[in-house]
Order: structure tokens, then C-alpha cells, then sequence
């Protein structure tokens, strides 16, 4: 799946940094996340929400780092965010120019759904 197509199969697309984690019975992560900028998203989101990820990866899990800056891909099912699928993610912080690219490419000068090649 392309970048352009996991930004328009989620329900929301935000640019966020995580600023806490906590475990979950049943393996479950769930991360505090202050919202940098919405992308995309079904409704206004507040500008700090819980994130919840399945601690494997086998179910599509993520394991974020704390005080990184993400471009995030999940499901809102109000009031929190899930990795319900293999959602896309990318550590701003970490990546490279090239993957930045890849990620910012998409959304300029605005996220386009209707394009049918990305």
C-alpha cells in the first residue's frame, strides 16, 4: 500500500509526539499523544488524546518512543485513536529527508483522496 493510500484508508492522519505510555492488561499499549496537527480526521480532535496499539506486531502493533514527534495513521472510535490494521507511522525524528518526503509529498498542497495513483 502507498503512503497516499494508508493516509486515505485511515480514518485520521495527524502529526503528533508522544508524551506518555502506560501497559495494558491483555497487551495492549497506550500511549499519550499531543496532537501537533490533524491531517485528516472525522471530527475535531483534542490536543491531547490516547492512542491505543497492540503490544505485538504480529497484530499490526506499533511501539512508539516517548518525546517523538510521529506522522500517524489510525482509526478514531471517539474519544481515543487505535491501530486496528497495519497502520502507517514514521518517527519524524528518526527519519531520513528522503522518507520525510515520501511522508509530506502526499499532503501538498493538500490530502487529495480522489487521486488514483500515488
Amino acid at each position: 500500500m502507498t503512503i497516499l493510500q494508508h493516509y486515505c484508508h485511515a480514518s485520521t492522519v495527524i502529526k503528533a509526539k508522544v508524551t506518555g505510555e502506560k501497559f495494558i492488561p491483555h497487551d495492549t499499549t497506550e500511549y499519550e499523544v499531543e496532537v501537533v496537527e490533524t491531517i485528516k480526521s472525522p471530527k475535531v480532535l483534542p490536543s491531547s488524546i490516547k492512542l491505543s496499539s497492540p503490544w505485538y506486531e504480529l497484530y499490526c502493533g506499533h511501539q512508539l518512543e516517548q518525546n517523538s514527534t510521529y506522522i500517524i495513521t489510525a482509526n478514531y472510535v471517539e474519544p481515543n485513536l487505535y491501530f486496528t490494521f497495519c497502520h502507517y507511522i514514521l518517527n519524524l525524528d528518526h527519519a531520513t529527508d528522503d522518507e520525510k518526503k515520501s511522508a509530506f509529498d502526499p499532503l501538498k498542497p493538500s490530502l487529495n483522496c480522489s487521486q488514483t495513483v500515488a
